[in-house]
């Protein structure tokens, strides 16, 4: 705040001296003051003032000069002489500063009060993930039930970027800039928010523990995926049916995105390095067209297993198009797929048909899992692989933030993050650190009458094939 009390102070010598202060006059020059302070209380308190948005400029100057404030304005107004007004200005605008001064700048953490945490995340467009963040807005209840995190609440900011880069860039710098956020948790943006927003959330110190769709995402100083990814997880799954299924000849299509060309090429080369080849592969695929050509193109290319890429509706109109024509070939789908909503949207087209968790299975009787469950069917919230990380990235931003010994902050909770300490959490399938690719390991999923049930061991992808 030094730096704006030095920029309006000198605004005001400008405008006094020159022609402009002159027509203005100094009722003129004290309105533009007043504008310029409106702003930069906008910017420090945003919307954490009580009750909703800050006090309009006329507001906040009558709140700080009180009922004499007229009479006040009326002596500024006869003032004589350069010094005398911009030191009456200068003034000003230093009681109208400290006067709104609204805490710490470093994030919505502060001394005391709600620990404020964002999320950007892509709610809605073409191909919508709103999961993540239900999932952590669920783990982010049961901790504020229990006490918060030192009797202080979390409040969880989730701006949604509906799949559109210029979108995540304007939504990252509100929460950065107005919500204060200490840091983003679940974020799992098809616009590639990790990516797009990396340098902003470097300048800022603002740190996420969310789900990657990139595998640029992995490799952020700003950014650690919870989830293995979609490149991870997806050469794995090609490698499984390769050596475990003996299938090394696949066919493979794609739901279209930011960054998906980029994704699927990364998944073509590590599997093809592994010895998979692919009859048909196609990464055209968008998330409204009827997979039936699809399908018709995997027949006749003699695929005897066939990989989707893309979200849960994709997934069930893929099976049943499937059944349709007769594919007899074994269907592979992505880790977002795996949920019990698709099994009762496909019926028995889902029979066989396997995916992945990058987690603890959310079909088993553990009694992490259970946890999970339970808090998912208490908020009302989706009970899938997507939500579990979500649920996951919170508990594990709670127990960063659980740590820091002083003021939360964005700049002490990316401390705490870059000193690289193990974490645990039993939904987890490893131990997890922030940093680069802090999750390499799936298992692999099948339904079998009618539900999902794991088959063969952890998978995990050596580090060295994703630098290769």
């Amino acid at each position: 705040m030094i730096f704006n009390r030095i920029r309006i102070s000198g605004l005001t010598g400008v405008l006094m001296s020159g022609s402009l202060g002159r027509q203005l006059g100094w009722a003129g020059i004290e309105a533009v003051i007043e504008e310029k302070v409106a702003m930069v209380v906008l910017r420090r308190c945003g919307r954490r003032a009580a009750g909703g948005s800050p006090p309009a400029p006329s507001a906040v100057v009558m709140k700080t000069f009180g009922s004499s404030y007229p009479a006040r304005r009326a002596r500024t107004m006869n003032l004589r002489g350069h010094r005398r007004g911009t030191a009456a200005a200068a003034a000003l605008v230093a009681v109208v500063l400290g006067a709104t001064a609204c805490g710490s700048s470093d994030g919505g953490g502060g001394s005391g009060g709600s620990i404020k945490v964002g999320a950007v995340a892509s709610l809605t467009g073409p191909v919508p993930f709103p999961d993540a963040t239900a999932g952590a807005k669920a783990a982010f209840d049961e901790i504020n039930a229990k006490g918060g995190i030192d009797g202080r609440m979390i409040e969880y900011v989730v701006k949604d970027d509906a799949s559109d880069p210029a979108t995540a860039t304007q939504v990252a710098r509100q929460l950065v800039d107005e919500e204060g956020v200490v840091g983003n948790v679940a974020s799992l943006s098809a616009a590639g928010d990790c990516v797009t927003n990396a340098p902003l959330y470097e300048r800022k110190k603002v740190y996420t523990i969310g789900l990657g769709l990139q595998l640029q995402c992995s490799t952020i100083s700003t950014f650690a995926p919870v989830n293995a990814g979609p490149v991870i997880s997806g050469a794995l799954q090609d490698i499984y049916v390769a050596e475990e299924l003996g299938i090394p000849e696949q066919c493979f299509f794609g739901v279209t995105g930011q960054g998906a060309r980029a994704t699927y090429a990364a998944i073509r080369r590590i599997a093809e390095s592994k010895g998979v080849t692919f009859k048909y592969f196609s990464d055209t695929f968008a998330a409204n067209d009827s997979p039936t050509p699809f399908i018709v193109n995997a027949k006749q290319a003699g695929c005897r297993s066939l990989y989707h890429s893309g979200v849960e509706p994709s997934l069930v109109a893929t099976l049943q198009a499937a059944d349709a024509q007769g594919y007899e070939g074994v269907i592979v789908s992505t880790t977002s797929a795996f949920t019990e909503s698709v099994i009762e949207a496909a019926g028995g087209a889902a029979e066989g048909v396997y995916s992945a968790t990058e987690f603890a299975p959310l079909t088993s009787d553990d009694e992490a899992v259970v946890s999970y469950r339970k808090a998912m069917e208490a908020s009302g919230g989706p009970i899938s692989a997507l939500s579990e990380g979500g649920y996951i990235a919170a508990q594990l931003f709670a127990s960063v933030l659980g740590s820091i010994d002083g003021d939360i902050t964005a700049k002490s909770v990316a401390a705490a993050l870059d000193a690289k300490t193990p974490l645990s959490n039993p939904l987890l399938l490893d131990k997890w650190v922030f940093g680069h690719y802090p999750n390499r390991s799936i298992q692999m999923m099948q339904v079998t009458d009618s539900a999902w049930a794991p088959v063969g061991d952890v998978q995990t992808l050596p580090e060295s094939a994703l630098r290769q």
